[in-house]
């Protein structure tokens, strides 16, 4: 017997009201532009990881360390570095807002391909640029790029 039914084979109510709020979040998690779903997923990973790990052993880990990427071979570090917005605060939780609301337009406005284009080319051109600074992160950076290409490409537009 399920503990989701009741002896009669009917489902409880609060199993169907659980469901019901599951499936609203799995609908909206699901309803996000593709590309931006993946990216926005890896950076909750990435916080999840770095909680997990503590702090200094995250950013060992995580961070981008050019000795490591160019002689370790260890390829996940720009990906890390562009996916690492430190631990939850509340600075996160607004990082994460933005990623979500110019991921999603950038993505809608060109298109999933183009929008995996340019998230491989940021990382590119930033995981450069964050060696010669010595920023061992730059999600953040990425965030900006895209609010600058968005308000490049729709100049009119009202803010949000």
């Amino acid at each position: 017997l399920s503990s989701t039914k009741t002896v009669t084979g009917k489902k409880k109510v609060q199993a169907a009201e659980k469901e019901k709020k599951v499936g609203a979040w799995w609908k909206a998690y699901k309803g996000v532009m593709p590309m931006t779903r993946i990216y926005i997923t890896a950076v909750v990973v990435m916080t999840g990881l770095g909680f997990l790990l503590g702090e200094e052993l995250a950013q060992g880990l995580l961070a981008l360390d050019p000795i490591r990427f160019m002689y370790g071979l260890e390829l996940w570090r720009p990906f890390t570095a562009a996916t690492f917005l430190g631990p939850p605060s509340l600075e996160w939780l607004f990082s994460g807002y933005y990623l979500f609301q110019y991921g999603s337009q950038l993505e809608r406005a060109y298109g999933t391909a183009q929008h995996v284009i340019f998230l491989l080319t940021q990382i590119v051109v930033l995981s450069f640029m964050s060696i010669m600074m010595g920023q061992p992160f730059y999600t953040g950076s990425v965030i900006t790029a895209m609010l600058h290409v968005l308000s490049r490409a729709t100049p009119d537009q009202n803010a949000k």
